[in-house]
Parts: C-alpha cells; sequence; structure tokens
C-alpha cells in the first residue's frame, strides 16, 4: 500500500524555504548550488528584499514546492503578476486583446526570474527525487485509446524520442490488433490526418450544430458552410480512392 502523501505549497518569500535545499534541488548533479547565478536563494532574495520584487511593484512572490510525506522535493520561481512588466517573454498583445474585448488578463502566475533577460532552469529537484526516477525503467512512448461497447477510440499519444514510424506502431497497428484480438467491429482513430488513409481508415462525414447570434455573420457563415460542404464531399471522393483496400469487380 502506498503510504505517501504529496502536496503542493506555495510560498509567500524565498526566505520561507531554506536556501541549501532551493539552491540544492537546482545544481547540476554532484553540486550544492546552480550554476546559473540568476537561479540561486541568494540572488532572489535580494531582489525581494530590495523592494524589486514584492506585490506592491506588481510580483507577489508564489514560489511553487512539492512535498512528498514533508519532504521537499521540487521547487519552482513563481509569480502573481499585475502586469508584464519586467519580463522578457512579450504577452503584450494578448493583454491587450483581452482588454478589448472586456476580458481580465491580470492576475497572472508566471514561472521566470525577474528583470532576467537570460535563459536556465526553471524547475528544481531534489537529488533523491532525480535518483529515484532514474531507477524506474521508463517507457519511451504511450497511446491512450478508449472503449466503448463495439468500438476502440484512439485519441492522444506521446513520446520521449522522436522515432519513424513509432506514431503509426503506437497509435494505429496496436490498435487494430487489439480490435482483432477483441472483437471490436470498430477502431475510430480520430478527425483528421490524411495518413490514416493508407493504413485502411475510411474517411467517414462527421457533423456538428452551430448558432450564431450576429445576423451578418449568420448569413455569412451559412453561405461559407453551404460552399465548404460541397467541396468537401468532393474531397471525400478523392480521399476514397487512396484506401488500400482491393476493389470488387
Amino acid at each position: 500500500m502506498d503510504n505517501k502523501h504529496w502536496q503542493w505549497r506555495f510560498a509567500a518569500g524565498i526566505d520561507e524555504i531554506p536556501a541549501a535545499e532551493w539552491d540544492l534541488c537546482l545544481a547540476e548533479d554532484g553540486k550544492t548550488e546552480p550554476d546559473n547565478p540568476f537561479c540561486r536563494h541568494a540572488f532572489l532574495k535580494a531582489l525581494e528584499q530590495s523592494g524589486s520584487v514584492c506585490a506592491a511593484a506588481g510580483w507577489q512572490p508564489m514560489h511553487l514546492q512539492l512535498f512528498c510525506n514533508d519532504r521537499r522535493l521540487a521547487v519552482m520561481p513563481l509569480y502573481l503578476k499585475e502586469h508584464s512588466w519586467g519580463e522578457y517573454v512579450f504577452d503584450w498583445a494578448w493583454a491587450d486583446a483581452y482588454q478589448r474585448h472586456g476580458e481580465a488578463y491580470y492576475p497572472k502566475l508566471v514561472c521566470a526570474i525577474p528583470f532576467t533577460p537570460v535563459t536556465g532552469p526553471r524547475l528544481g529537484i531534489a537529488p533523491e527525487a532525480r535518483a529515484a526516477a532514474a531507477d524506474i525503467q521508463q517507457a519511451l512512448a504511450c497511446a491512450l485509446y478508449l472503449q466503448g461497447k463495439d468500438t476502440l477510440y484512439g485519441r492522444y499519444w506521446g513520446a520521449l524520442e522522436e522515432i519513424p514510424a513509432l506514431h503509426f506502431e503506437a497509435c494505429y497497428w496496436q490498435g487494430i490488433d487489439y480490435c482483432i484480438e477483441n472483437g471490436l467491429s470498430c477502431f475510430n482513430a480520430g478527425a483528421q490526418g490524411e495518413h490514416k488513409l493508407i493504413r485502411g481508415f475510411e474517411c467517414v462525414t462527421t457533423y456538428s450544430l452551430h448558432g450564431i447570434a450576429h445576423p451578418g455573420f449568420r448569413e455569412a457563415i451559412a453561405d461559407f458552410c453551404q460552399t465548404e460542404a460541397g467541396n468537401n464531399r468532393l474531397y471525400q471522393a478523392q480521399l476514397q480512392q487512396a484506401l488500400p483496400y482491393k476493389k470488387g469487380d
């Protein structure tokens, strides 16, 4: 039975986290503090103690920590922001778009080193957590399937390395094998992707229903949909020719 208790906690200031633990989490293997000086506890503490980083300045510290049975295993520099000053991944256009549409863009959470246009680590993991992770045999790729009464639905997949044809093995061939072995009559591999045709997945029409409140847009969109439907029928007929099945006489 797993008795581990996992918990996320926020620190309202860097001083709530012991300097030695913070630096050790962000240090390279075998070292006790980060090579990158901007990630060190002392630098972040100087920003907070000087008042450069504080709630009044629009940088409220909310450093994220992951605990397991009250043992700190991971840290991340995190701030609650009321503006976008002092950052170097610019999102002013996004904030302006939100404002023009009557939406609130701020406050936002930012994982960054304030006022510092320098790359570096942003997630620190304790050495004991790294060692435990290294001992676990890690899968190279994974695909998520959901099974209905007589249908297998393929939805998401991911891989740690880019390997030719791995996507087809995880997302299609394994799913086809599973359907055959378990007597499922249908394998729904999801929308889009002409590459699915030569692997035996037939193109079928799907439908959606939309209500457009704006009268001008409603008429324009209806005209577009009517034209697009005709184009899609023609395209679908062309795609059917790419299926790998033998044609009957």
